[in-house]
């Protein structure tokens, strides 16, 4: 039998998943503290990213392979195949959502975590400050320089919502353009902030290619993290004084499933050793569902110079009785070529709240482990139900007849014929990928993974810094968010090793 080498690594702070959160943790700690020995492991490539994503990808968004169990079937889940993870997805999106997400966010998890605090980490991700590789200014466009179809899109719902001069205001609904980190045509993906900056540290080392298996305990402490190479099957032992798990809402309660960590009956019945009983481990997969139609635009140049600007309306639970939602209207450059997406405008209805979570677990295929991802459904598709009248109603207003529009795909029928009803709509109804809260924080291990510092309840050295650790229902993209929560990890870590 051959005897396959494990390689051994050591350093300070191991970082596992370069996403949205793992890049900014990575990238601030070792700035701040240069003789820090980081290391951050993700699956995806090393590309140059100034090459890929100085405009837009000239090629589509690479697919994921996870697959994704609705009441309505299997969906493939997307997402990129270079490091970076969400951060490539949503464009440089910057919503920080409303003022009861963050009350109850407070509610939760207690004074750390406050409405106030929550919006002094916005404010320092949204400006440009003395802090290495924190902040970037936001981007709002001028409505005037849009396409028609934007325009035409705002003044619609202006009319029938309202509209809102800052869609970042607690207590804003109507209609605004989306903020973004987006300048010059240029996407603010976290490892483009964070990690490339000239220079590139010395202190953090990258491990591109490297797939996390699992995390061993040894008391309360990780003794070591279980990687091996994706391409070659290299296995490795990583060490660190401090582990964070930054893999993403799906990937990190994998990871923890997997080292026994989570609910232990379910553990044992896998034949996974329990290292700690966790039932809120995957127990709660929050997300958005969307239901979308694609419209043909004959006004937008084929190059346009933006890569994402987004008009959204935001409705209140109170309009029309609906849950809360938004419409929105944008170019979707991620799954297109650019000859196509230049061409495509995408009208989308997000049904933030009302919806029943899903789950992430591990079942056995034959001999082997996989994981099982139990979409999230709505408990209710009365917002859905509006959202195809709005786009019939919409598509015949007098500002839509100049743009060139042609009509949507899938048609939005009209009512009279039944197909807007809940059974008709249900097949066409997406996750929005907005996933969240597997790993939520809180004060009762018995029903949060993580305290409020987000360190992993039993554990003195497992910390969780991405969507995962959201404790509520968030109602608005998640990205921005996750960038805070990264922050607020970064500033922890760094207070530990002496940084003031």
């Amino acid at each position: 039998m051959m005897h396959v080498q494990q390689w051994e690594e050591t350093c300070d702070v191991l970082v596992l998943g370069g996403g949205t959160a793992g890049c900014l943790i990575s990238g601030v700690l070792a700035r701040r503290l240069p003789k820090l020995k980081v290391t951050l492991v993700d699956s995806g490539t090393n590309y140059d990213a100034d090459g890929l994503l100085d405009r837009v990808p000239q090629k589509p968004v690479t697919p994921g392979t996870r697959t994704f169990f609705r009441n309505t079937g299997a969906e493939f889940v997307p997402a990129p195949s270079e490091i970076g993870g969400s951060s490539l997805m949503h464009g440089g999106i910057a919503l920080r959502g409303t003022r009861d997400d963050h009350d109850e966010w407070f509610r939760v998890a207690g004074e750390e975590w406050s409405p106030q605090d929550l919006a002094s980490l916005f404010h320092r991700l949204e400006s440009d400050t003395d802090e290495p590789a924190v902040g970037s200014p936001l981007h709002v466009a001028e409505l005037t320089t849009l396409p028609a179809a934007y325009r035409a899109f705002h003044a619609y719902c202006a009319r029938v919502f309202g509209a809102a001069a800052d869609l970042n205001r607690p207590e804003a609904h109507g209609v605004g353009l989306v903020p973004s980190a987006c300048t010059d045509g240029r996407i603010a993906t976290t490892y483009r902030q964070h990690i490339l900056p000239d220079p590139v540290p010395a202190n953090l080392r990258l491990r591109a290619e490297t797939v996390v298996d699992h995390v061993r305990l040894r008391g309360e402490r990780v003794d070591r993290v279980a990687v091996r190479h994706l391409r070659t099957g290299r296995p490795s032992q990583l060490r660190a004084d401090v582990v964070v798990l930054a893999a993403g809402a799906l990937g990190t309660p994998e990871i923890l499933l997997r080292s026994g960590i989570g609910a232990a009956a379910a553990s044992e019945e896998l034949g996974i050793p329990v290292a700690l009983d966790l039932p809120a481990v995957g127990a709660r997969l929050r997300d958005h569902s969307v239901l979308w139609s694609e419209a043909t635009v004959t006004d937008t140049p084929a190059a346009p110079p933006w890569p994402w600007h987004a008009v959204l309306c935001r409705t209140s639970p109170t309009d029309e009785h609906l849950p809360d939602c938004s419409f929105e209207l944008f170019h979707d450059f991620r799954l297109r070529t650019r000859q196509l997406w230049s061409r495509r405008v995408v009208i989308s209805c997000t049904q933030l709240h009302d919806i029943s979570p899903g789950r992430v677990r591990l079942e056995m295929s034959g001999t082997r482990l996989r994981t099982r991802i139990d979409g999230a459904v709505p408990r209710t598709l009365a917002a859905m139900e509006q959202y195809a009248e709005h786009v019939g109603a919409l598509l015949k207003e007098e500002e839509f007849q100049g743009v060139g529009m042609r009509a949507p795909y899938p048609v939005p029928y009209p009512s009279s014929q039944g197909r807007n009803s809940a059974a008709g709509l249900l097949p066409k109804v997406r996750s929005a990928y907005h996933f969240h809260g597997t790993c939520p924080m809180g004060t009762d291990p018995g029903s949060a993974v993580v305290s409020p510092d987000l360190r992993v309840f039993g554990t003195g050295n497992l910390y969780v810094a991405d969507a995962s650790v959201l404790p509520v229902q968030f109602g608005a993209n998640t990205h921005h968010v996750t960038r805070a929560t990264a922050l607020r990890a970064a500033d922890a870590l760094s207070s530990l090793f002496g940084y003031s």
